[in-house]
């Protein structure tokens, strides 16, 4: 995830399409995003970058499709489908939920990569409550779907998440 935002300010991308990004389901229609984006911001040296890696009719159709879902001008459904806005919202959720898991565990700082031991689990990987809570803090429990919601959409866009702790709450004994 801080890679993909790396990459997209070096590319003269703004940060925040990092979250639409992550929450477009297919990866081909991913690059066709940042495909879009790039002409946008008439970054064309790295435009060609990509399109010499996948440069086929239905990979350009797909860059202009997703420049008319960006842009809007058709006024017609377009054939790129952009996320929903609860989608996005569950996806920085979920990235704002790893991101602080990240700088409790390897402290917070630009330089902190968090480099971890070969077979060593993740600390980063936040599970269900932590998203949900994330998405409570930031939009609202008005707007807070239901949990099966947030559990297939992340699984659907292969976002990890772990599981929570099963069975009741412990009972804390008052002094």
């Amino acid at each position: 995830m801080r890679d993909t935002d790396a990459v997209l300010v070096q590319w003269g991308l703004p940060r925040d399409i990092g979250t639409t990004y992550s929450a477009v389901y297919k990866r081909y229609d991913r690059r066709a995003y940042v495909g879009a984006w790039l002409i946008k911001r008439g970054n064309y040296h790295e435009l060609a970058k990509l399109l010499s890696r996948a440069a086929t009719p239905i990979f350009l159709r797909s860059i202009a499709d997703a420049l008319d879902a960006i842009n809007d001008t058709e006024g017609k459904k377009a054939h790129f489908q952009l996320p929903t806005p609860t989608c996005n919202n569950i996806v920085a959720s979920w990235r704002a939920a790893v991101d602080k898991l990240h700088n409790e565990t390897f402290g917070e700082g630009e330089n902190n990569e968090g480099l971890l031991l070969p077979g060593e689990t993740d600390p980063t990987i936040p599970t269900h409550a932590q998203v949900r809570d994330e998405f409570r803090r930031r939009f609202g429990q008005q707007k807070l779907p239901t949990d099966y919601a947030i559990r297939k959409l992340l699984h659907s866009l292969g976002l990890p998440y772990g599981a929570g702790k099963r069975g009741r709450p412990q009972k804390f004994a008052t002094k």
